[in-house]
Formats: structure tokens, sequence, C-alpha cells
């Protein structure tokens, strides 16, 4: 393994290419799933996004998607471009 694809993260060593899985907590609202799907487009992130559990009040919903992360870089783009999108409260 080349120095290039080993990188340390939370004192954790992490051998690239990896899968991300990720969970985004957002508002409830119709809009978002497009939302969070051209981001990831927009990066050239090839993800299904498939809508997770909704609050008990109905007030937020959850999405998931996992993707292969070739650097620590592209795992910082996407959390970064999509804790941006209007609506997202958490990014896991």
């Amino acid at each position: 393994m080349t120095e290039e694809k080993t990188k340390k993260m939370c004192g954790v060593e992490l051998e690239f290419p990896l899968v991300c899985h990720v969970k985004v907590i957002t508002e409830k609202r119709d809009d978002i799933h497009g939302l969070i799907e051209d981001v990831l487009g927009n990066l050239k992130v090839v993800a299904e996004v498939s809508l997770g559990n909704s609050s008990a009040e109905g007030k937020y919903t959850t999405y998931n998607f996992s993707f292969t992360a070739d650097s620590k870089e592209i795992m910082e783009k996407v959390d970064q471009a999509i804790r941006a999108v209007d609506g997202v409260k958490m990014v896991l």
C-alpha cells in the first residue's frame, strides 16, 4: 500500500479506496432528497440515496447512502457539501 493511499483519521489508519456509509438527518421537506442527490451528482459521487426513518413528531427524517472514497479529501468534500444543503441538520 502506498503512502498516498493510507491516511490516519481519529487515530485509525484508513486504507483507500474504502466504502463510506452516511446517514443524513434533515428537516422533513419534499425537496431534500433531490438536493442531496444533486450534491452527490455535482461531486461525481455514485450513490443511491434511500429514505430512512422519520422522527415521532414527523419534523425530521433521515436519508442513507454509501459511496466509495478514493481519498480522505473526497470524504471531506462530500461531508462538507452535504452539510451545506439547506435543511440538513446532521451528517453521520
